[in-house]
């Protein structure tokens, strides 16, 4: 059983916007349901999980959301302080339904609607065999490490030896369960799902992710999603 565990909790600062980026609509529809039905046409999930704001679980949109896939399995959870937080209040909404060794879920950002099902086939596969598995995708630009206590001071990074890591991300429920459990109030101190599993579990697999798969965070990344979403 593979279920995914949609984020959409976070407040969107960057956007500028007086509503958070995924109820923010582009062609009629909020991210989030864009994301959304990205996953659900995949028909690779028996549960579909969206953590978000305590303030919004109730809202219209969301309301509107659930009318649009009634036929989905679709829980609705309030999430916590941070990401790590909420992540685990939507785990802990999952578990009774996930009980099984090979049951997976997938974490995935809900500001992040160009999925396309090759990736999520390609994470369900590795996870199979590794327990886990992360989209990443190389790096274009020239990276320089500054030291911002004297700006005057960087150091080139070799680009080749790193990678940006994307959602979704995949793991073996109980697995990701444990390690969340391990790292108790000092989750939140992590940036990721992955950076928790493998500092209490084991090292994760990452699959080639997709440049389409961006996340929706900056009035630029707004203007692209508008033209992809067009159509």
């Amino acid at each position: 059983m593979i279920a995914a565990l949609v984020v959409a909790a976070g407040k969107g600062n960057r956007m500028g916007a007086d509503v958070p980026k995924q109820f923010l609509r582009i062609h009629g529809k909020t991210i989030l349901e864009h994301t959304v039905k990205a996953l659900f046409e995949s028909h690779l999930f028996q549960y579909l999980v969206i953590v978000t704001h305590q303030n919004w679980v109730e809202s219209a949109e969301i309301l509107e959301l659930k009318s649009s896939f009634p036929e989905a399995r679709l829980l609705i959870v309030p999430g916590g302080k941070e990401r790590a937080d909420s992540v685990f209040e939507g785990l802990q909404a999952l578990r009774p339904f996930l009980s099984g060794s090979e049951d997976v879920v997938m974490v995935h950002d809900a500001v992040r609607p160009f999925l396309n099902k090759n990736l999520l086939l390609d994470l369900a596969h590795s996870c199979e065999e590794f327990d886990s598995s992360i989209p990443v995708i190389p790096i274009k630009d020239s990276l320089r490490k500054v030291d911002f206590a004297n700006a005057e001071s960087t150091i080139a990074i070799n680009r080749d030896e790193l990678r940006a890591v994307q959602t979704p991300q995949a793991f073996k429920f109980n697995l990701l369960y444990q390690a969340f459990e391990l790292a108790g109030n000092q989750r939140s101190n992590y940036t990721d799902e992955a950076s928790i599993f493998e500092r209490h579990i084991k090292p994760v697999k990452t699959v080639r992710g997709s440049d389409f798969n961006f996340k929706i965070t900056t009035p630029f990344d707004w203007k692209v999603a508008e033209v992809l979403l067009a159509d």
